[in-house]
């Protein structure tokens, strides 16, 4: 798998913070992939939907300090922060606009989930399970299951 259109320039102090930031610790696996890539676009980009029988594609992964509101990590957690469990951390989109998300916290942590924004409760509700669906059991295995 490539990244590209990655941004290597986030550090370890700049992790923390954001930890500190959303009240969560992020699971070693998505804390390797922002040290080594702080986001970007993978090839090949798609992956299952087992539940659905159906598939998706990650257009990108967030970026922690990105100069761009679409891509930047805290824009996104503070934008879905009333639509997406407080469990959950989006940390890429499908063209969609759903989101891929890690568990940071609960008895999910560290499993990675598909959150169907066609689905989700009316504004105003309390966000539920209705539209996550489990994708792959951590965020290495959602990374090598990517394909053409």
């Amino acid at each position: 798998m490539d990244i590209l259109d990655f941004d290597p320039s986030v550090g370890g102090q700049a992790i923390e913070l954001f930890q500190r930031v959303i009240g969560a610790k992020l699971p070693k696996q998505y804390v390797d992939f922002l040290v080594q890539y702080n986001g970007g676009q993978p090839s090949p980009d798609v992956f299952q939907i087992a539940d659905w029988n159906d598939a998706s594609s990650v257009q990108n992964f967030y970026k922690i300090n990105s100069n761009h509101n679409y891509d930047d990590l805290l824009w996104i957690y503070r934008t879905f922060s009333e639509r997406i469990p407080s469990e959950f951390l989006a940390v890429a989109s499908d063209p969609g606009g759903n989101q891929i998300c890690i568990a940071v916290s609960g008895q999910n942590y560290g499993k990675v989930f598909y959150w169907d924004h066609e689905k989700e409760m009316d504004e105003g509700s309390a966000a539920g399970m209705q539209n996550i669906t489990l994708i792959a059991e951590n965020f290495s295995v959602f990374l090598s299951s990517l394909h053409e």
